[in-house]
C-alpha cells in the first residue's frame, strides 16, 4: 500500500552508450548518494529560472 503523504522519487538516468537506469525510491530513503542527488536537484530548482514549454 502506498501512502499519499510519503515522498517518492522516480529517476531515469540515460548513459552515453544508450543504456538506461531507472530508480524508484519510496520515501526518498535511498542512501547517501541519492540524498546528494536530491539536494542538488532542490538547489537547482530554487536557483534557476524555469519556463514551461
Amino acid at each position: 500500500m502506498s501512502w499519499p503523504d510519503v515522498p517518492e522519487a522516480n529517476i531515469e538516468i540515460a548513459f552515453t552508450d544508450g543504456s538506461r537506469k531507472n530508480i524508484h525510491d519510496y520515501r526518498k530513503a535511498g542512501g547517501f548518494g541519492l540524498a546528494l542527488l536530491y539536494s542538488f536537484f532542490d538547489q537547482m530548482r530554487l536557483s534557476q529560472f524555469w519556463e514551461r514549454q
